[in-house]
């Protein structure tokens, strides 16, 4: 049977139950919490994360997959700590979230090293841990399907596919982004049953959602 992995190691998919499917315990600016540690309380932010988490564990929820990655500031060890304190299992993502720009050690590699950093997330671990990647997450925004970009869109299509790990995205509604996102997923064999194209519920665009 197939297993779940979540922060604190796999569950099996009858334990997953209600599930909020785009959360984010925390949001961070790469590199400032590194570079200035004083502008950031994490025992502060552990608690409110906590605190929320708790919060809609009463109304039921059971599973939370927080889609925090490269670019939002993405901090395992608070996942792992949150999750250690409360009862809902917690799904990390990997991937990245830029609009038009990768950071410049990514921009000037292939999309195949991109694509095995997002691999090893899943299969090995997040920054020297065992907690395993269990999605993955990739925007396109308002600027469109920039060069970085589509070299962020086939990194993710190309770890889905060595992997099996699902895809949830970031669109920009009214641009009808998601069109562009579905033709790079599919000219590189990804399994589009298997993927989540966000943020559709920004737009009334009927004709654009039947599409999607």
């Amino acid at each position: 049977m197939a297993m779940v992995e979540t922060v604190l190691g796999p569950i099996a998919p009858d334990a997953v139950g209600v599930t909020l499917a785009h959360e984010h315990l925390h949001v961070l600016s790469d590199g400032v919490p590194q570079a200035f540690p004083r502008l950031y309380d994490r025992d502060v932010m552990i608690e409110a994360a906590v605190r929320r988490v708790n919060d809609v564990a009463a109304f039921g929820a059971q599973t939370i997959i927080d889609l925090t990655v490269l670019g939002l500031g993405r901090d395992i060890t608070i996942f792992r700590d949150v999750a250690a304190r409360t009862s809902v299992n917690i799904v990390a993502a990997t991937g990245a979230y830029y609009f038009d720009r990768l950071p410049g050690y990514f921009r000037q590699r292939s999309v195949e090293h991109l694509a095995e950093q997002f691999v090893l997330d899943i299969t090995e671990g997040i920054a020297g841990t065992d907690s395993k990647a269990g999605i993955l997450k990739c925007p396109t925004d308002e600027p469109g399907l920039t060069g970085d970009n589509e070299k962020l869109l086939r990194a993710v299509a190309q770890a889905h596919v060595q992997t099996g790990a699902p895809i949830s995205t970031h669109t920009h509604a009214a641009t009808h982004r998601g069109r562009d996102q579905v033709r790079v997923f599919r000219e590189e064999g990804v399994d589009l049953t298997r993927t989540v194209i966000g943020h559709c519920g920004d737009t009334d665009d009927l004709d654009y959602l039947y599409e999607m």
